[in-house]
């Protein structure tokens, strides 16, 4: 996840992120944030900064 951060691909490790049963499972609400957050990128209510 670090390197797919690291390499500029930020939708990617959130996608992983929000499809992660394990993520789910221990961390219910960082998933939920990841999936909130991919969702609102892809409605463009969040723009990440370049």
């Amino acid at each position: 996840m670090h390197r797919i951060i690291e390499a500029g691909r930020v939708i990617e490790a959130l996608e992983v992120a929000a499809d992660s049963e394990r993520l789910r499972n221990d961390f219910p609400d960082a998933a939920y944030q990841a999936k909130d957050l991919l969702k609102r990128i892809k409605d463009g209510e969040f723009v990440i900064p370049e």
